[in-house]
């Protein structure tokens, strides 16, 4: 257990930094907000394009990370929107609810985590998190959303492509996609290029921590305690469950099994605690309150199921 809070205990002590130092006041709210555009825009994008440097697309890709993880995450968010329901929650609770529930925080945390506990598949596993995330659970949680409204004109196939549309823009999916480019193609890359896309890598995982830390100090928590109580189910045991389930149904088709190490690593991604932004995905739609309250209860819980889960898989 030692050696499990060796990985945890950084990770989690580099949060409690960035939450004493927005406390102190020695960050404002516009530095924290800053950090994050640096980690997203910057430090991520470099991580990325590094991580394929040093492989080609057929190490990178498992079709096995796709067909298992994918279905388990439709089937989270089918569940947590279904149990939202029932509380007699509207649509656009039940959409807060299975987002937050769904949506794993692995560009600041499990990143940090892998990092300490599986270094020789950490940049790996994040790209592919990255893309089945970002191109999936997000759209169809932000359509989920933009769905809520009353007014709206247009059906539900336009605002999943509207969403992601929106993320295919982002500096990250522009460096995976290059990096995708660089593995396929063999093209050699320059001294330098390897040099700053790999000091850029460096800065990712701190400053993501202390940048996490930060933006939950000063959160207004508003909202329905059962429905954050959901989402934190949801995302720290029912989808883990969920996808361990599908992980050995995949292994059972001519896909085949991952490797035993991308195994413990899948299920540890799907574990991480709700996203960092998830609020801001949530406040036009008025729930800014609820999705603040997911990722503090989220974030609090996993440092006992991600040491749990930790002792059990490394």
């Amino acid at each position: 257990m030692i050696d499990v809070l060796g990985i945890t205990f950084p990770v989690f002590g580099a949060m409690l930094i960035g939450y004493g130092l927005k406390a102190r006041k020695v960050f404002s709210a516009a530095d924290i907000d800053a950090l994050g555009r640096f980690v997203l825009n910057v430090a991520v994008p470099g991580l990325l394009f590094n991580a394929f440097l040093s492989r080609d697309f057929a190490s990178v890709f498992h079709p096995a990370w796709f067909a298992a993880l994918i279905p388990a995450c439709l089937l989270n968010i089918g569940i947590l929107y279904w149990a939202a329901r029932i509380t007699g929650s509207g649509p656009a609770r039940q959409a807060v609810t299975a987002l937050g529930g769904s949506m794993p925080n692995n560009g600041f945390i499990g990143y940090p985590i892998l990092l300490l506990a599986m270094p020789g598949v950490a940049d790996q596993v994040l790209a592919l998190n990255l893309l089945y995330e970002n191109l999936i659970i997000l759209p169809l949680g932000l359509t989920l959303l933009e769905l809520s409204r009353p007014e709206r004109s247009r059906g539900a196939l336009h605002a999943f492509g509207s969403s992601v549309l929106s993320v295919v823009k982002k500096p990250f999916f522009v460096a995976l996609a290059l990096g995708l480019i660089v593995s396929l193609s063999g093209i050699p890359i320059p001294a330098g290029i390897d040099r700053l896309a790999g000091l850029l890598a460096g800065a990712a995982s701190a400053v993501a921590l202390v940048t996490v830390g930060g933006m939950l100090h000063g959160q207004k928590f508003s909202g329905n305690v059962t429905l954050a109580t959901l989402a934190t189910f949801g995302k720290l045991i029912l989808f883990p469950a969920i996808a361990i389930g599908a992980l050995a149904l995949v292994a059972m088709t001519p896909i085949g099994a991952l490797p035993p190490e991308l195994q413990a690593a899948a299920i540890l991604s799907v574990a991480m605690p709700t996203f960092s932004t998830v609020g801001v995905f949530s406040a036009p739609y008025g729930h800014g309150g609820l999705a603040s309250m997911i990722l503090l209860l989220s974030t609090t819980c996993a440092f006992i199921t991600l040491n749990i889960l930790l002792a059990i898989l490394v």
